[in-house]
């Protein structure tokens, strides 16, 4: 293997390499000025081949090693999922914390002020608001941010891609309509 860098800060800073190396070999050889006659420009070349092929070697096995380190990476990353969905269950494992207190038991998990942080939405008219929580569905965990969703369900009217129409209310009940007057039916 050879020196293979192609930019021109590459070739510059071997260029000045090798000119140090050939100067030290100089000095070595007992000289105490450095002349053309007493340098060996090929044994200073070899050497510096010999160098470059060391580093070359030391690059591929750092490469391999962090090939290696990866692989080992996701093999760790894929057990523990497949442990996860191995276990098969379902449920919701944490949600918004909204609370907390010396304990671990003070903090909510499954279930804080609301099951899975469901909230009203009262400033927002058909809206329903869930907080992000994480839940594992089949063995596969997941992790949401916050959703508040529109109470919205698949067009009945419509073939298009992604049409919704508005969730229909169920009728007043009875005992609320038959009231004679609306004075009646605020003083329950």
């Amino acid at each position: 293997m050879g020196f293979t860098g192609s930019s021109s800060s590459s070739v510059r800073q071997m260029a000045i390499l090798s000119l140090v190396v050939v100067l030290l070999q100089s000095f070595q050889s007992g000289s105490t000025s450095p002349s053309i006659a007493n340098i060996d420009i090929d044994g200073a070349l070899g050497g510096l081949q010999q160098a470059l092929e060391g580093l070359e070697q030391q690059n591929e096995n750092n490469r391999l090693v962090v090939r290696d380190l990866t692989r080992q990476t996701l093999l760790n990353i894929f057990q523990s999922e497949d442990r996860i969905r191995a276990e098969g269950d379902s449920g919701i494992v944490q949600v918004r914390y909204s609370r907390l207190g010396t304990k671990n038991y003070h903090a909510n998990t499954f279930v804080g002020t609301s099951f899975i942080s469901v909230h009203d939405h009262s400033n927002a008219i058909n809206t329903c608001g869930m907080g992000e929580f994480i839940a594992v569905l089949n063995g596969v965990e997941f992790q949401t941010r916050h959703n508040d969703y529109l109470l919205v369900m698949p067009s009945t009217t419509s073939k298009d891609w992604h049409a919704t129409e508005p969730v229909p209310f169920p009728p007043v009940p009875e005992s609320v309509t038959s009231l004679p007057t609306p004075e009646v039916d605020t003083a329950c």
